[in-house]
């Protein structure tokens, strides 16, 4: 389906998950954009799942416009021209797309992103993995999907982004699907619209479908590559949302390559300044599993675990260190209903 610019002529890498990562190095012939595209098949889903492994050496050769660097992955994706445009359509943003930014940190800080927009029916929302770092020449996973109300059956649908397994997940208040401009083409490494964007790394594996994956799901995929990562990689199994504060927690994770003996250490990275220690466990937290006692996190509260390891690097025994993370939310306390008094 996926075709390249006249003039351009696409460029393979080597990649640790089969066969060749496309390679993007911003380069253009004269009148052409530094990505790929779809001819056949527009992808013009009413949800979808996106996902794809990244590795980007240099996030700052990317392209940018008005300070914010952006490294597209893929997407259908045509952003607003504004107020001033003379077609109505201009005016809105519409479709979605995935990539790589650092609007939502310092300049030198990077997360995965996505965006999407029906016009005036679903108002451009933009959700970012802000809990995880994309790091530079190291693969990534990144994933997103949107789920609209048809799904949810109630008056918002709901946007997800996922590094590494690792997900966050936004209400998107519109009870409408997506929607897309009319001349717009799927595009690998590149926006509709944005010429300045382009992607400066490899991609493989694009993985797309027209339904949104469950949280489960999108980590059951990136488990299936987990093993033949080249670097150190912690993961961390997604917990069920609302959990109850009053029974015990099973959290476990693991890493792709043998770590040194008892680096393993779990911890809590938010909400800001909550610790965790070994008496609210039953165990200690050197271990790749741990179980949090009862009554220890508070209803009504959203947690963000983090367990890190440690391996050596074959080729020079040098010792690198490689953190997972996953979201708790806990369920509020049941309330029985509210009471009056007058006299």
């Amino acid at each position: 389906f996926l075709v390249a610019p006249a003039g351009v002529t696409p460029v393979f890498a080597a990649s640790p998950y089969g066969g060749g990562a496309l390679s993007l190095d911003g380069a253009r012939a004269a009148g052409a954009e530094p990505f790929v595209f779809a001819t056949q098949e527009h992808f013009n889903y009413a949800d979808f799942t996106l996902a794809a492994w990244v590795k980007v050496t240099d996030f700052a050769a990317c392209g940018s416009r008005a300070g914010v660097v952006t490294c597209p992955v893929a997407g259908r994706f045509r952003p607003a021209v504004g107020p001033s445009a003379s077609l109505a359509d201009d005016w809105y943003d519409f479709g979605y797309w995935l990539g790589l930014s650092n609007a939502s940190g310092a300049a030198d800080v990077f997360h995965a992103q996505a965006e999407i927009g029906n016009g005036p029916f679903l108002l451009r929302h933009t959700t970012a993995q802000r809990a995880v770092t994309l790091q530079p020449d190291r693969w990534h996973f990144v994933a997103a999907t949107f789920s609209s109300s048809r799904f949810s059956g109630e008056n918002f649908g709901e946007l997800t982004v996922c590094v590494d397994g690792s997900c966050v997940s936004e209400d998107v208040m519109s009870t409408d699907i997506l929607g897309y401009h009319p001349t717009d083409t799927f595009k690998v490494g590149g926006v509709n619209g944005r010429p300045e964007y382009a992607m400066v790394g490899l991609i493989d594996e694009i993985y797309l479908c027209d339904w949104p994956m469950s949280r489960v799901e999108l980590y059951e995929h990136y488990i299936g590559y987990f093993r033949v990562d080249p670097s150190l990689t912690v993961s961390v199994a997604p917990v069920l949302e609302d959990v109850s504060a009053r029974r015990a927690l099973l959290l476990t994770g693991a890493a792709n390559k043998p770590t040194v003996p008892g680096s393993f250490q779990w911890g809590i990275v938010a909400p800001p300044g909550v610790g965790l220690t070994e008496d609210m466990t039953y165990g200690t937290l050197d271990a790749p599993a741990i179980r949090i006692r009862p009554n220890i996190l508070q209803p009504g509260f959203a947690y963000t675990f983090e367990l890190c390891a440690e391996a050596p690097v074959a080729a020079t025994g040098a010792i690198e260190r490689a953190c997972g993370r996953t979201a708790v939310r806990v369920a509020p306390r049941p309330r029985i209903g509210s009471f009056t008094c007058a006299t």
